[in-house]
């Protein structure tokens, strides 16, 4: 969906750009905290920004294999 349109929730289309990342989310529940009393409101924007961050986390099994091995390496010695 990179690059789409998307109706905002205040009824302004405003285009996707990325996913939201964990570091994203700890600037937005920093803003809100700053903003208010300290805390972030339960089930507010900074609260779901972070499930949202989460969501996006590659688990082990989605994460490309690195290989450590170098071209000729695993061939056995005589």
């Amino acid at each position: 969906m990179k690059g789409q349109q998307q109706q905002g929730a205040h009824g302004t289309a405003q285009e996707t750009k990325s996913p939201m990342t964990p570091e994203a989310a700890a600037r937005v529940q920093a803003a809100d905290a700053k903003a208010g009393s300290g805390g972030v409101e339960a089930g507010g924007f900074a609260a779901r920004a972070q499930a949202a961050a989460a969501k996006n986390i590659p688990t082990p099994a989605q994460q490309q294999p690195q290989q450590s091995q170098q071209p000729g390496s695993g061939k056995q010695q005589q």
